[in-house]
């Protein structure tokens, strides 16, 4: 009984030591541990986050860090977030954009507040859009300006920008119809056909043993066919997050 208790003790004991230091909140909006912009990229991050602030009171953070050090993106995106406080109390209205440089990991987090303006799917197709292709060239700021460019085109409700990413999503929808209509329309052909071969072989044939097999192929046809550097620049505002968002990698 004792071992056991020493054994939960010390797991217990290394899961503290290796779990996951968020950073204090000491509100740096961009807050990059692993060094990855330079000093005037990150410069230019901040006032691009003061504006949608100012436009929008909604409040944008950027955490860059090494590793995940075997933590989930996702839910580390919501502790930081919380932990943070980014967004305004009222309203949860804050974004969080997370990016493990080791792990080629990134995700978005969005508050209560914004999951309306910026839904998961939306979330996923801005990182997608911008994340790999700049991250892969070590180019973080581009791929994080170009981001943080649409999520204010979201908050705003830029029409131009909330068409063109319907657009994207209208396009897998109508290609799954069209390919469930042609499977259908196939189906119906072959058993069109099979019927119609049914009865040219059952007029011209007095053989009841070929009738009768030809009865069981055309409805094993039917039953076949069927089957299956960090940058300070004002203070968050205490905003929560809910687990909203979403990530890839790169």
């Amino acid at each position: 009984m004792k071992f056991k208790f020493l054994l939960l003790w010390l797991l217990c004991s290394i899961s503290v030591v290796f779990a996951f230091n968020i950073p204090q909140n000491t509100n740096r909006f961009v807050l990059d541990q692993a060094q990855v912009l330079k000093k005037n990229e990150a410069a230019l991050l901040l006032a691009d986050i003061q504006k949608i602030e100012a436009k929008t009171t909604s409040q944008i953070a950027i955490y860059i860090f090494d590793s995940l050090e075997g933590k989930d993106i996702s839910s580390l995106a919501v502790e930081v977030g919380r932990a943070w406080g980014v967004g305004q109390a009222t309203s949860d209205n804050g974004i969080i954009i997370l990016v493990a440089i080791n792990n080629r990991k990134w995700f978005i987090s969005t508050g209560y507040g914004v999951e309306g303006s910026i839904p998961d799917a939306l979330a996923k197709r801005i990182g997608e859009r911008h994340f790999p292709f700049h991250f892969r060239n070590e180019n973080y700021y581009l791929g994080l300006k170009y981001a943080i460019k649409d999520l204010e085109a979201l908050l705003i409700k830029d029409p131009i920008v909330i068409s063109q990413y319907a657009k994207k999503e209208a396009i897998p929808n109508i290609n799954r119809r069209f390919e469930f209509f042609s499977m259908m329309f196939l189906l119906f052909l072959v058993l069109f056909v099979c019927l119609l071969l049914r009865k040219l072989k059952g007029a011209n044939s007095r053989q009841s043993s070929l009738d009768g097999f030809n009865d069981r192929k055309s409805s094993s046809s039917r039953g076949s066919s069927f089957g299956g550097g960090s940058f300070g620049g004002g203070s968050f505002g205490g905003g929560s997050f809910g687990g909203g968002g979403a990530g890839g990698s790169w």
